[in-house]
């Protein structure tokens, strides 16, 4: 879970579960995106991200 979002990086929530030093955000919304993060910080269930390399849209079908 996404707890605060910047333009640099996000605080995420994932108590229980392993989270790696770098993975693929998926944000939902009206136009979904995708960030390549790496972890910057751990602090029991709260992880800290720098977002690397550029924002991905993914398109939404609409039906």
């Amino acid at each position: 879970m996404i707890t605060d979002i910047s333009q640099k990086g996000a605080r995420l929530f994932a108590e229980g579960i392993e989270i790696p030093n770098e993975f693929d955000l998926l944000i939902s919304g009206a136009t979904g995106s995708r960030r390549k993060c790496q972890v910057v910080w751990r602090l029991g269930g709260e992880i800290g991200v720098a977002f690397i390399g550029p924002e991905h849209r993914d398109r939404v079908a609409k039906g």
